[in-house]
């Protein structure tokens, strides 16, 4: 797993899947961070990143399945955060 600091090489290497991937597990951890904390609009944000630049790893990067699955997590986020709101 790259490192923070090569997390800010993503813009400088845009099509190097590792930091791509790694960006974006960083996403779902700000959102998960952000909804533990009651900031849920800004968790949406962060998982709807997430999100996005997952699917666009998938459409790249079809036949790796552990990129596929890695999509659960920032889904599940949201699905958390949801459940939490109704029975807070």
């Amino acid at each position: 797993m790259p490192s923070p600091r090569d997390l800010l090489k993503c813009s400088d290497y845009p099509n190097k899947r590792e930091y791509r991937r790694a960006l974006t597990k960083r996403y779902t951890d700000l959102g998960v961070f952000l909804r533990d904390r009651g900031r849920y609009e800004e968790s949406d944000e962060a998982f709807a990143k997430a999100i996005r630049d997952k699917e666009a790893l998938i459409k790249d990067y079809p036949k790796i399945r552990d990129i596929r699955a890695s999509i659960t997590e920032a889904l599940g986020g949201f699905s958390f955060k949801s459940k939490k709101r109704i029975f807070i």
